[in-house]
């Protein structure tokens, strides 16, 4: 399952409800919140959106949302507190970063020593194959299998403990590393278990690391940074501000999960379930339009058949509307609106961040035919919530 999963989680960033990076969202707003739009573009677009042009294209309108959802509480959530929430870097963690770009980016093959003895040390390129198991069973997408993996020590891809974990350890052993899923995890099914890796250390490619200098950065990035104290400044923003995005996401989601425990969907409005498996369809149908083959040709090279599309299809639309009957019931209970200015601010953040359009016009042309005319509203409606939600829960180390 895992490549349609991955597949999954890039197709629900691109739905009207998905969570997006922080800083493109307007803070939240109420029904008394005023209007000051300036773009004649954006008016344009408000005007007609206002004027209910696209009213039978909008989702979730129902006068009466009780007759699919019962919301449960949520307020007073608790969430545990996990270092997957932490937001600071340290300085060794950025030139780590920066290290490992040099690696990926400008050493050459040549500059490397294949070994077979000897101890891992940090920045070696080491080839491994391992073995995931919780709760006593193998967990698939946590295994290698025996064509291995490559990992570089300081990349900090893997959960955390598992390149600690390899340092100092004989090239050529077989280590165990006993560890923990993040309750923040993707994956339900794991997230929070205790996991047992049994890694398999086979080989090691040991690079010849050249100075990092600002000038080598610029190379690599096409920057114009003037000593590498700039460089590693400008890094520790950005790593900064992905982790404060991704906790902030992984967060929204938990609370999300543990509010659906506390409601009960009564029953899935037909007219959203189809615009959400229409989605799915046409997500799948361009990658297949892009390697000019069928549907069924294409997902029959991911290993998947027409009968597994149309069912995860439907878990697709099921777990969407969920979240979509979630978000409006609380905004409705609440009285939480998206303001016409915070759509401004946020499509023209949108315009600023993306020079693919020429104009403000093409934009909302644009994300008007891929999402529905209610995405911006319903964008900044969803941040808006889980705001509120997050700002009223409780973090509570024991909580899981």
């Amino acid at each position: 399952m895992k490549r349609i999963l991955f597949a999954l989680a890039a197709l629900a960033m691109l739905l009207p409800l998905a969570s997006c990076a922080k800083q493109e969202i307007p803070a939240p707003v109420s029904a008394e919140t005023g209007t000051s739009v300036t773009d004649p573009a954006v008016a344009a677009y408000l005007e007609k959106l206002h004027s209910g042009a696209y009213q039978d294209l909008e989702l979730f309108a129902y006068e009466d949302l009780s007759q699919y959802f019962k919301l449960g509480d949520y307020k007073g959530l608790h969430y545990p507190d996990d270092e997957y929430l932490d937001t600071a870097v340290t300085d060794e963690e950025v030139y780590d970063n920066l290290v490992v770009a040099v690696l990926s980016s400008v050493v050459p093959d040549s500059d490397y020593t294949h070994l077979t003895q000897g101890v891992v040390e940090k920045y070696d390129a080491v080839h491994l194959s391992y073995e995931g198991v919780v709760d006593g069973k193998v967990l698939e997408s946590a295994t290698t299998g025996a064509q291995g993996a490559d990992l570089i020590i300081g990349s900090g891809n893997y959960i955390p403990g598992f390149e600690a974990g390899l340092l100092g350890k004989a090239i050529g052993s077989t280590v165990t590393l006993s560890l923990r899923f993040s309750p923040y995890y993707a994956d339900e099914t794991v997230s929070g278990k205790p996991v047992r890796f049994t890694v398999h250390i086979q080989s090691v490619q040991r690079p010849k690391i050249p100075e990092v200098t600002a000038d080598l950065i610029n190379q690599i990035y096409g920057t114009d940074f003037s000593d590498l104290d700039s460089v590693q400044a400008a890094l520790k923003e950005e790593l900064v501000r992905e982790r404060a995005d991704r906790a902030q996401s992984s967060l929204a989601a938990y609370l999300q999960d543990r509010i659906l425990e506390n409601s009960t969907v009564l029953a899935y409005p037909e007219k959203e379930m189809q615009h959400y498996r229409d989605h799915f369809q046409a997500y799948f149908q361009q990658y297949a339009d892009s390697q000019e083959k069928t549907l069924e040709d294409y997902l029959t090279g991911q290993g998947y058949d027409l009968a597994e599309f149309e069912e995860m299809k439907e878990e697709y639309a099921r777990t969407s509307c969920e979240a979509d009957l979630l978000i409006f019931s609380i905004a409705r209970a609440e009285n939480v609106k998206a303001g016409d200015d915070q759509v401004e601010a946020l499509i023209l953040g949108l315009k600023e961040n993306n020079q693919n359009f020429p104009a403000v016009e093409d934009l909302i042309e644009y994300y008007n035919s891929v999402y529905g005319p209610y995405y911006f509203e319903n964008r900044i409606l969803s941040a808006a919530v889980m705001e509120l939600v997050e700002k009223n829960a409780v973090k509570d180390p024991a909580a899981s």
